[in-house]
């Protein structure tokens, strides 16, 4: 494969599906163009390094796909922090670990005495992520997308079977190329061992309560905690084996979706086994008291319900990918 044709699959990750085709025909008619015009101007045939140095011009892979989709978001203070080359990847990385901590904050403020409590332990966390997530994309944002200088055509590759697109690491392999992919891997695993360092810390620190007002956990609670917890323990070793081994792409992947299919298992148990949250003495309970009970547990099935379909989809797309891993 040449160095246009890798350039043009790189581009191409990071295209709308519906207009890949048409855009990146477009754009290698413009580079083969110029490569033609540029070797008969010279009188000879370009060499790799000068190839390179035409498609420096036209810009980094991300860059040129963002002018392509017309995508002009950007995070802004002052100056600009994340370009709209980074602004996908960065909502997606961002995003889940947004929901992840909603989800840890609903159970918090029913668990703590205090709902100011409560809210302060999902600000924390929620802050923490934020500025540590922001953090990594600002500093690719600057050293790789907005230098010129700062990468390397000959270096960019298309994601593979084995990269996803979506990923740190799927951002770090096209910014840097694969040889140089382990250094944000180690930057993943960290920010992987402090989100779920929080969530253990958080869980283990409000375990299975007894009475909270006029509730108590119900069997959809106290039934899944201990499986739950050891499922956390599982998620939380195979960022600190990457940290040591970050080369162990398949190991990550094969972790990450049996964790997915555990957190698919409890979600379903907890579901069978009924109410996450139950009254404490029904017979002198109130309406109120009642009506309240079963909307927390209305609003935890739903939850529950949503997560274990959005799992399922994440799951499958990673045993899609260790199987397409496997292949190559």
């Amino acid at each position: 494969m040449t160095l246009v044709d890798r350039y043009l699959r790189a581009v191409r990750d990071h295209l709308p599906r519906g207009q890949q085709d048409d855009i990146i025909n477009e754009l290698s008619d413009n580079l083969q163009s110029r490569i033609e015009d540029e070797a008969a101007a010279h009188g000879r045939p370009f060499v790799e390094t000068e190839e390179a140095e035409i498609l420096r011009e036209f810009g980094h892979p991300m860059a040129v796909a963002a002018r392509y989709r017309g995508d002009e978001r950007s995070v802004t203070f002052g100056r600009r922090l994340i370009g709209p080359e980074l602004i996908p990847s960065y909502m997606k990385v961002l995003a889940v670990n947004v929901v992840i901590t909603l989800l840890i904050a609903v159970i918090a403020a029913v668990a703590s005495v205090s709902i100011w409590s409560g809210l302060t332990g999902f600000l924390a966390p929620l802050a923490l992520q934020f500025v540590i997530v922001t953090s990594i994309f600002v500093v690719m944002d600057r050293r790789w997308v907005g230098d010129p200088d700062g990468w390397d055509p000959r270096t960019v590759n298309s994601m593979g079977p084995d990269v996803d697109v979506s990923t740190l690491d799927g951002i770090a392999v096209q910014l840097l190329g694969k040889e140089h992919s382990r250094a944000v891997a180690v930057t993943t695993s960290v920010l992987e061992i402090g989100v779920i360092a929080v969530v253990l810390t958080i869980a283990v620190q409000i375990g299975v309560p007894g009475q909270i007002g006029f509730f108590e956990p119900g069997p959809g609670w106290r039934d899944v905690f201990a499986p739950g917890v050891a499922v956390l323990v599982v998620a939380f070793l195979t960022p600190v084996v990457n940290l040591i081994r970050p080369g162990w792409t398949r190991f990550r992947v094969a972790s990450h979706a049996a964790v997915d299919i555990a957190v698919i298992a409890i979600g379903i148990l907890s579901l069978a086994l009924g109410n996450w949250v139950v009254l404490v003495n029904p017979p002198t309970a109130t309406a109120r008291e009642a009506s309240v009970v079963e909307a927390f547990n209305t609003i935890v099935r739903i939850s529950i319900a949503a997560t274990i379909v959005l799992t399922a989809v994440t799951a499958g797309l990673k045993l899609r990918r260790l199987n397409r891993m496997r292949s190559v």
